[in-house]
């Protein structure tokens, strides 16, 4: 028996197919948003809120970029880093390297986009092709017109002594991967050149004897606006999150590396030939540091680790080191600030937040000060540091100081963890001068008051510990 055939409903009723068409729409839409939820797929541009303004919100472990483009995982929206808000410029986790090229330049140009390589008109380079060509003229003038994917392959650095001028613009080199047994580094030698305005976000770098992200030695250099994110490792001499050796008149200015930063030498090398620092392994006499940061953390498998420098002379203004310093082994002088300074260095305005955990020399600004000719000064500075020594030599300020300390306006946190074998010393500080606070003195402004620290150059809100004015002005680069 032949089944009935429905027969079209000429008078547009509800279950007519064309009235049907709306709401079958609704529900494939519906379906869709659902499936592509489920599988996690990232949300139409500017749904997903990133850590650009820090007001994105989200449940799972959404990673998204500033402005709204964020990335979602999970069940989320994008933002920042899972959970947290955004700062600074707001350049979030999970983003691709995706190069705009600025008008001008040629990204099919060979060797380089444009330019004639002069201080008026820079080669411009928007392509990978074109900033590996670098290395052929390290004596000219070279401008970024665009962000360069490095891809994240192992690749050597620039052999050949930078005598030139590299300016960043803004622009960010993605996935610098490098890994050698020997000096690695992006520049190995850079000589009377400046490097500025530069971001290295996904590094990756491990080497030998002087190791760091952008330049393993640097002679008269300056490097200004360079901020980096990742991991550095090596395993012999000089390390540094930046830079592993600086000499001669050479100038850090308004710098910061996010990440961790180690020295993993074999037991058979000496402790006095290691140094290893946030930012700069090795800082010579008549270097400068200004407005230079480290978040993050410092572990050496032997001795003179720095949250700032492994082993600093010359002049430091305005420099911050939040996090850890973990020594493993053998380990001593570490210092906040200094594994190391040397005397006849000045070390002004500045600021370790964190802890310090590693055999014996611990202070919480210097493990050692060395030297007996001259003084060391130690102005407009702040502790709040955690320090746990397996043996003696432990101090919230200076551990061992074989020269003349001359402090003015160090203040520290007197109620931290301060311990040698488990037990708390006697006093926190040897260097006189100084004065400690509580914790909660140090975050009360009416309390601690800062009539003698620089306004210009601090800040103090309620309920937190006092800042320095120019960390909140860097941008916040994640690996």
């Amino acid at each position: 028996m032949g089944m009935a055939m429905t027969e079209p409903d000429d008078r547009g009723g509800a279950c007519h197919p064309h009235a049907m068409r709306p709401l079958l729409l609704v529900v494939l839409s519906l379906v869709a948003s659902a499936c592509s939820l489920l599988a996690g797929q990232t949300p139409p541009a500017g749904e997903g809120e990133g850590e650009g303004e820090g007001e994105g919100e989200g449940e799972g472990e959404g990673e998204g970029e500033g402005e709204g483009e964020g990335e979602g995982e999970g069940e989320g929206e994008g933002e920042g880093e899972g959970e947290g808000e955004g700062e600074g410029e707001g350049e979030g986790e999970g983003e691709p390297c995706a190069p705009v090229v600025e008008d001008g330049c040629d990204p099919l140009g060979a060797p380089f986009g444009g330019g004639d390589g002069s201080d008026g008109s820079p080669h411009l380079l928007c392509s990978t092709a074109q900033f590996e060509a670098l290395r052929t003229a390290p004596s000219l003038q070279f401008r970024l017109a665009a962000d360069v994917c490095l891809g994240g392959a192992n690749r050597g650095p620039f052999t050949e002594t930078f005598t030139g001028a590299l300016d960043g613009a803004g622009h960010t080199l993605w996935d610098l991967t490098m890994q050698s047994g020997a000096s690695t580094a992006l520049f190995l030698s850079v000589n009377g050149g400046t490097i500025a305005h530069l971001r290295l976000r996904r590094v990756q770098v491990r080497g030998g004897i002087n190791t760091a992200a952008l330049v393993a030695n640097a002679q008269d250099a300056r490097i200004d606006d360079v901020h980096v994110a990742g991991s550095v490792t090596g395993t012999d001499g000089s390390v540094g999150g930046v830079v592993a050796t600086m000499r001669g008149s050479s100038a850090l200015r308004r710098t910061s590396f996010r990440g961790t930063v180690a020295n993993e030498a074999p037991l058979p090398v000496l402790n006095d030939r290691l140094f290893v620092g946030g930012l700069v392994g090795i800082a010579g006499g008549g270097t400068t540091m200004s407005q230079v940061l480290f978040v993050g953390t410092v572990t050496s498998t032997r001795s003179k680790a720095g949250g700032i420098v492994g082993d600093g002379s010359g002049t430091v203004d305005q420099a911050v080191a939040r996090g850890a310093l973990v020594g493993l082994d053998n380990t001593n002088r570490f210092g906040g600030i200094a594994g190391v300074a040397i005397i006849g260095s000045t070390w002004s305005n500045v600021m370790f937040v964190g802890r310090i955990e590693a055999r014996a020399r611990l202070g919480g600004l210097m493990g050692e000060v060395s030297g007996t000719s001259q003084r060391l000064g130690i102005s407009t500075s702040l502790v709040a540091a955690d320090i746990v020594a397996g043996e003696p030599e432990v101090d919230a300020l200076v551990a061992f100081n074989a020269g003349i300390v001359t402090p003015s306006v160090v203040v520290y946190a007197s109620d931290r963890v301060l311990t040698v074998g488990g037990i708390r010393p006697m006093v926190d500080t040897t260097v006189n001068g100084s004065v400690g606070f509580t914790t909660a003195a140090l975050s009360t402004p009416a309390t601690l008051g800062l009539e003698d620290f620089n306004k210009d150059l601090w800040t103090h809100i309620e309920g937190s510990l006092p800042a320095l004015v120019f960390e909140a002005e860097l941008p916040v680069l994640t690996d």
